[in-house]
């Protein structure tokens, strides 16, 4: 099995090489360059229409069709799935004898898949607000006065 990380500079795809390293998964590194302005390259929508960074790409053993998964989240949901079941890395998923059943899942496993997506739902867009505004991601900011300067005036 080949998985393909694809990673673009000054993204949040390290979490992901970061798992793939605990999980002892085998890779193969794409690196993604940003523009002069800060965009991703095109080229990243060929691999995934959304075009951003972090996409995994999954060619299973004996297959020819690659699968990929975009969103780290989703990313990192499936890895911890797939290989890490004897690592505890999330926690117990069913109550004893609740297996399938609407919720059958413990406690700690509804918490934990809570705050996996609440860290880019609801608190990383304050993160990036105190991120630009305290100048460390100057280049959006001047991409969007730039941007919004240079629109057609109607």
């Amino acid at each position: 099995m080949l998985t393909s990380p694809s990673r673009l500079d000054g993204s949040r795809a390290q979490n992901i090489l970061w798992l793939l390293e605990q999980l002892e998964v085998p890779y193969e590194i794409e690196i993604y360059h940003r523009d002069s302005v800060g965009l991703a390259p095109p080229e990243l929508a060929k691999i995934h229409p959304l075009g951003k960074a972090p996409v995994l790409t999954i060619t299973p053993p004996g297959g020819s069709e690659p699968v990929v998964l975009a969103e780290g989240p989703n990313i990192a949901d499936y890895l911890t799935e797939h290989w890490g079941k004897d690592r505890n890395l999330a926690p117990q998923r069913w109550k004893e004898g609740q297996e399938g059943k609407i919720l059958g899942e413990t406690e700690a496993w509804m918490r934990y898949r809570y705050l996996l997506y609440f860290v880019e739902g609801t608190f990383f867009p304050y993160l990036l607000l105190y991120l630009i505004f305290n100048g460390e991601f100057s280049f959006v900011l001047s991409f969007l006065v730039t941007g919004l300067t240079n629109l057609p005036q109607s």
